[in-house]
């Protein structure tokens, strides 16, 4: 597949970068498309409960949430308060951990109660050690949740601008950069309104014109203008 493509699109950097360095793939024949968020996420009036911190996803190792367990025992420790929720998929073997016992597994929620628990999220946290572009980062972004997350997640979280990002597999970092946007209330309002600013460049619009653009190159996908256009191709 990677010797007969002409393009390659990546949904994020790390994505393009795991190419190049440990599949020999030339720069040049990668693009960066990242990916859209629903419109829907747009529609929730945030009503973030001071320390309520929230993974969404899967609860598996890949998106690191033994890290977040982690990290989450070292701020119950640090004695604030704070409520770590958990929801998505969790396997038995991952509940059993020892690590995991401060966060709250809330199981599979359905899409129309898990804006709930984005509205009330006071940070969204993923530590992901490998991603290709976390869906979930955009939809917090769209719902004005700062977001503590790492390279690895391919997000496209602005560093210090809309959240943090932190390095892969700490939970010292992790636990430092949930506390920071927590206790300072107003960097925090700041991030969220970034967020959503920022969510705004990644409608299905602006996805469809980087794809066409990606593929036929600025010129050529300047001519097709029209959703029809578009579409047909």
């Amino acid at each position: 597949m990677l010797d007969h493509a002409d393009i390659l699109v990546c949904p994020s950097e790390f994505v393009r970068a795991d190419l190049v360095d440990n599949f020999g793939v030339e720069p040049a024949r990668t693009r960066i498309v990242p990916y859209a968020v629903a419109p829907s996420w747009f529609d929730i009036a945030p009503r973030p409960q001071r320390g309520r911190v929230l993974f969404a996803g899967t609860a598996d190792l890949r998106k690191g949430i033994h890290i977040f367990g982690q990290a989450s025992q070292m701020l119950m420790k640090a004695g604030d308060h704070y409520e770590f929720r958990v929801a998505g998929e969790v396997s038995p073997r991952i509940r059993a951990r020892p690590e995991v016992g401060a966060l709250t597994f809330l199981g599979r929620v359905p899409r129309d109660k898990v804006h709930i628990e984005f509205q009330r999220a006071d940070v969204l946290v993923l530590p992901s050690l490998v991603e290709g572009s976390a869906g979930v980062t955009y939809e917090a972004l769209a719902a004005g949740v700062p977001t503590v997350t790492t390279r690895a997640a391919g997000s496209v979280v602005r560093h210090g601008t809309d959240g943090l990002i932190v390095e892969e597999g700490s939970p010292l970092a992790l636990a430092e950069a949930i506390a920071k946007i927590v206790s300072d209330r107003a960097l925090r309002d700041r991030m969220s309104l970034s967020a959503r600013d920022h969510a705004r460049t990644f409608s299905w619009e602006r996805y469809r014109q980087r794809l066409v653009t990606a593929v036929l190159g600025e010129r050529a996908a300047g001519s097709f203008s029209s959703d029809e256009d578009v579409h047909d191709s």
